[in-house]
């Protein structure tokens, strides 16, 4: 299953404001990069950084969104400059969805 989680914004939306929503990955595997990419050839969207325990998924997400930040856990995730999260991480059966 995979969860979309928004941060509560701290002011007012201005015109001036980011058009481009920031989003980072939490868990990009199979299923959580066919979604990056996906919201990445969208433009809608900016991939701004990752995490992920599997050095190939990184690898492959880095040729996806090269210039997303990798990061080591969800609380550096966190305390980026992100609009929302995406999370696809294994449900407790162990299957990614």
């Amino acid at each position: 299953m995979t969860d979309v989680v928004l941060r509560q914004s701290t002011g007012p939306i201005t015109p001036s404001a980011r058009a481009v929503l920031r989003l980072g990955f939490v868990g990009v595997g199979w299923i959580g990069r066919n979604r990056l990419a996906s919201l990445a050839e969208s433009g809608l969207v900016e991939i701004g950084a990752v995490t992920d325990p599997d050095g190939a998924c990184i690898q492959a997400c880095r040729e996806i969104a090269p210039r997303a930040q990798v990061v080591g856990s969800l609380d550096e995730l966190l305390s980026r400059d992100l609009d929302g999260i995406v999370i696809a991480t294994p449900d407790a059966g162990g299957r990614n969805g």
